[in-house]
């Protein structure tokens, strides 16, 4: 003779008060409506609890990295971004280091009547072309001060010369050698959003960095604008880095 299974109903086990109760005034086959088999009540619940919790990050319109044109806002700033190439001093004379040295800290002191610009620094791989004022510097000598008494001698001079790149390349190979890059940061506030505004914005900016651009030239920096893919990549690496422009 066959039997019969039935299984006890376990629906109503841990079971919340509340939806007892709703339960045993029917409304609690609102519980049981699904949508895509997600119950709807908990759907309900989550929006209820969005609306009424506290709105920790930023908006979008408040935190958002645009671009018009070379020029970048964020928040209410509009900015430009410039790498600073400060020239190999370490092979100097120390005479020449100490006038450079001293041309430096008056320029950074000097960017203390400017307000809003910033200065950071990341290091980065060595490169060859990190030793041009170097390689600059010895072939002066040789061409200029150094005497040879046999063609062997200055053959041998030629020879050393000539290796002299792939040598620091294998020894920046084998060290991991790095050097220290700056960027500087250049921006003032942005009224409004509108177009006019913007423009105005865009010219008292660029006057901001033909200023400051103007003394790094007069002490021999060179700078880069940072742009296109540069931009992306410096956004990338290191924009959660700056907070104060």
């Amino acid at each position: 003779m066959p039997y019969n299974v039935e299984f006890n109903d376990t629906s109503n086990i841990n079971k919340s008060f509340q939806r007892s109760v709703l339960e045993g005034v029917y409304i609690g086959g609102l519980f049981n409506l699904k949508i895509k088999d997600y119950p709807v009540y908990k759907s309900l619940k989550n929006i209820v609890r969005y609306i009424r919790s506290k709105n920790i990050l930023q908006t979008l319109s408040e935190s958002q990295v645009r671009t018009v044109d070379d020029y970048t806002i964020i928040g209410n700033k509009i900015i430009k971004y410039y790498q600073i190439q400060i020239p190999y001093l370490a092979n100097s004379s120390q005479d020449y280091q100490e006038i450079k040295y001293n041309q430096y800290s008056n320029f950074l002191e000097n960017l203390r009547i400017y307000k809003e610009i910033d200065i950071f620094y990341y290091d980065r791989k060595e490169l060859l072309s990190d030793y041009d004022f170097y390689f600059t510097q010895l072939d002066t000598k040789l061409n200029e001060q150094v005497v040879f008494s046999t063609k062997e001698g200055k053959q041998l001079s030629t020879n050393l010369r000539n290796q002299l790149p792939d040598l620091i390349t294998e020894m920046m190979a084998n060290y991991q050698s790095r050097t220290r890059e700056a960027v500087i940061i250049i921006s003032i506030d942005l009224n409004s959003n509108k177009l006019s505004d913007l423009t105005k914005s865009k010219e008292e900016l660029d006057i901001k960095v033909f200023k400051v651009l103007t003394g790094l030239k007069e002490i021999n920096i060179n700078y880069i604008e940072v742009i296109g893919k540069h931009k992306e990549w410096l956004f990338n690496n290191f924009i959660s880095n700056i907070t104060n422009y």
